[in-house]
């Protein structure tokens, strides 16, 4: 039974991983690419048409600027998805929080996170752990609750553990559903968790939103 686990895990994983190229890939064609095409259409009838005077050309360049702020920003938003930088040098709880209003600015969802007795270093695998069940969490919210709100909270308790929960208002669903189904969100959080010993449990209900609550422990 343990051979049969371990054969399923790896190939969900497997497929998990496949599906995010997918979606890095997507992002990168069908967002960025088309971003690139058009200024470069832009910049090339500026070329063929130059501009009259020296006010219509500080405004086209204004512009043509914006729109390589834009291309810049997302580049720097698929790359966190796929590292945080910001999670080693300023720790879990920054981390979280910059996710936080990136998600929400991103989604118009409104995000409130709360933090507290959180120590500013934390083991690398437990703050990755912990931030990647919020990114799965958060991903949730946004594909498939329709909520208008929604909720992040990082504490620390005693004995000495890290708590994470993730709440919305959102329509919820029936989790003995979801395990039967054995989704590929909730088996690649139960791994992470279960790599640093940590535990979460899952509470939802048609129409009454869900709620997700992670506790792993740790040495001082």
């Amino acid at each position: 039974r343990e051979h049969e686990r371990l054969q399923y895990f790896s190939e969900a994983l497997l497929s998990a991983q496949e599906e995010e190229r997918k979606r890095v890939s997507r992002e990168l064609h069908d967002d960025l690419n088309q971003r690139l095409a058009a200024l470069i259409m832009e910049m090339g009838l500026m070329e063929k048409n130059p501009p009259r005077s020296a006010g219509e050309a500080k405004t086209t360049c204004e512009r043509l600027k914006g729109r390589v702020v834009e291309v810049s920003d997302e580049v720097r938003r698929i790359a966190l998805q796929l590292h945080s930088a910001g999670l080693e040098q300023f720790g879990l709880a920054a981390a979280l929080k910059h996710e936080c209003m990136s998600v929400s600015e991103r989604n118009g969802l409104k995000i409130y996170f709360k933090t507290g007795g959180v120590p500013e270093k934390l083991p690398d695998n437990l703050s990755l752990c912990l931030y990647r069940v919020a990114q799965e969490c958060l991903r949730n919210i946004v594909k498939h609750s329709k909520a208008p709100d929604a909720s992040v909270t990082l504490c620390g308790d005693d004995p000495p553990r890290i708590r994470l929960c993730v709440e919305d208002n959102g329509v919820g669903f029936d989790p003995m559903q979801a395990r039967t189904r054995m989704s590929l969100g909730l088996i690649s959080m139960n791994e992470r968790l279960r790599q640093v010993n940590g535990t979460f449990t899952l509470t939802s209900k048609p129409g009454e939103g869900t709620r997700l609550e992670a506790s792993v422990p740790f040495e001082h």
